[in-house]
């Protein structure tokens, strides 16, 4: 019987937890598991951990290898986990000291190929990390500038599974990956794709990012009144853009012309993915503005008329619709 650890930490919101991890090589048909609640993505970890450590010179277990991850009470979420799964095996084969490992944080998504990728939600693990016992962190060299923001954790970075073994004086190949596209942290994949501003960029506006929130959920009206300069523009784009990827239409009046043809230009430099994309947006007034107006609804459905939207997407949307109503 072999058993070997690791440590890593997990999140629940922003809220972070140590989890203790170990590793059982024991007789058996050749099967490998991981318990302790991980969610999909988690239970996933198993071809990328046995993948990535083949591909730095590791002979995989011909036998069973049992994955716990404690508190078993705690859900586990996410790829982070990947990299202390494969340390746990690694020292249960005795490729790593397991002394080396109980007081060491290790973190990271593993590739394939063994490389290490970026990880989400490293800020609140390392500041949770720095009040307990733990004498390093591993972490993705990608994360490095992430995780210099926090004094007082022995932090180091590794980039391939095969550099965490020689870390510890095991012998590795780490193979140089090949050239690719970057691969993008969760917090930067589920970022917002059209290039506007954010509410959290207007500041001390909470009454007003309240009130509009109240309005948009009850379909009321909303006053807003303020000197220039006090980000009432942003929080009114952000609602028009908001209330459009919801399927909602917004009226916005205004006693000059100034604010409205602020907003109105600031809709019509919207991009998306870094491309500009025609905003249905219609700005009246005069007779004048009213031709424009009728012009540019004219030119957005021209424009509009070469994208190609495929059956399955109006599907989503209908249930979408529907869900909401």
């Amino acid at each position: 019987m072999a058993i070997g650890g690791a440590l890593s930490v997990g999140l629940i919101g922003l809220k972070a937890f140590i989890i203790q991890l170990q590793a059982f090589i024991s007789p058996g048909l050749p099967y490998f598991s991981i318990i302790g609640l991980p969610d999909a993505s988690l239970s996933e970890a198993r071809e990328r951990v046995k993948s990535g450590c083949t591909a730095a010179g590791v002979a995989w277990p011909q036998t069973r290898v049992t994955v716990n991850m404690s508190p078993a009470s705690l859900p586990k979420r996410g790829s982070s986990h990947d990299l202390a799964i494969a340390a746990s095996v690694l020292s249960a084969q005795g490729i790593i000291d397991p002394e080396c490992l109980t007081d060491t944080v290790v973190l990271g998504e593993l590739n394939l190929d063994g490389t290490v990728l970026p990880i989400n939600g490293l800020l609140p693990i390392l500041l949770h990390v720095r009040n307990q016992a733990v004498r390093r962190v591993v972490v993705p060299r990608a994360n490095r500038d992430e995780a210099e923001l926090v004094d007082g954790v022995d932090v180091a970075y590794v980039s391939h599974v095969g550099e965490l073994m020689e870390m510890y004086g095991a012998q590795a190949k780490v193979a140089a990956p090949r050239a690719s596209v970057p691969v993008d942290s969760a917090d930067q994949a589920f970022a917002p794709m059209v290039d506007v501003g954010d509410m959290r960029d207007v500041v001390d506006q909470d009454g007003a990012k309240r009130a509009l929130q109240t309005a948009a959920a009850g379909g009321h009206h909303v006053l807003m009144m303020g000197p220039p300069g006090t980000g009432k523009t942003n929080t009114i784009i952000n609602t028009i853009v908001t209330a459009f990827f919801n399927e909602k239409t917004v009226l916005f009046a205004s006693y000059n012309n100034h604010p409205i043809s602020n907003v109105f230009e600031k809709l019509l430099e919207l991009k998306y993915r870094g491309k500009p994309i025609p905003f249905p947006v219609l700005r009246v007034g005069n007779m004048d503005k009213v031709r424009e107006a009728v012009q540019y609804i004219k030119n957005v459905y021209t424009q509009i008329q070469s994208v190609t939207v495929f059956e399955s997407t109006l599907d989503r949307n209908k249930e979408g619709r529907a869900e909401r109503a």
